[in-house]
């Protein structure tokens, strides 16, 4: 109602010029909004686009880091010096001991690993970077039943191959 009175208070210029805006601006307004949210979705799909093909790239770069490590063991553990002294341990004394345990220290320094484990094909622990109580054990011995330790033994076993395991957060009964 009070419209009504303003728009008869107008002058006849007056009322084209408010329906020339009206008639302007309703469609300008309406491409703006639609504009705006075409723009929005546009730029979350870029977005969308853009973090999976970071995430994808981190993938494949851990992918690749977790290869390169284990191509790393595998390379220590077909080392002729690495057979020659896993041959000569045991019969050379402490001295072909001690050499095989400062090469296999500084592997471990070069490589960048929390720990890592030399086994024998009955499973005995041979080496331990930092973990030296577990040297001379077993990883048949009761308290790694079960254990990731294990299951890693037994794929590596099976598949011959280098395996990777969470020894931690397995199994809380295993000395750290």
């Amino acid at each position: 109602m009070r419209i009504r009175k303003w728009y008869r208070r107008l002058n006849l210029s007056d009322q084209l010029v408010f329906w020339f805006l009206l008639l302007a601006l309703t469609p300008l307004l309406v491409i703006t909004v639609l504009t705006y949210r075409h723009s929005v979705n546009l730029l979350r799909d870029e977005v969308t686009r853009s973090l999976l093909a970071i995430a994808r790239r981190q993938a494949r770069q851990i992918e690749k880091y977790g290869e390169e490590r284990q191509n790393d063991m595998t390379t220590l553990a077909y080392a002729p010096a690495v057979a020659a002294l896993l041959n000569q341990r045991g019969s050379g004394g402490a001295g072909e001991d001690q050499a095989l345990r400062t090469f296999l220290q500084s592997y471990g320094e070069t490589g960048a690993y929390d720990d890592f484990f030399l086994l024998s094909r009955q499973g005995e622990v041979i080496f331990a970077d930092r973990r030296l109580e577990m040297v001379g054990s077993n990883v048949h011995a009761e308290i790694y039943a079960g254990s990731e330790f294990q299951n890693a033994f037994e794929r590596a076993l099976t598949l011959l191959s280098t395996e990777f395991s969470d020894l931690s957060a397995q199994c809380e009964k295993i000395p750290y």
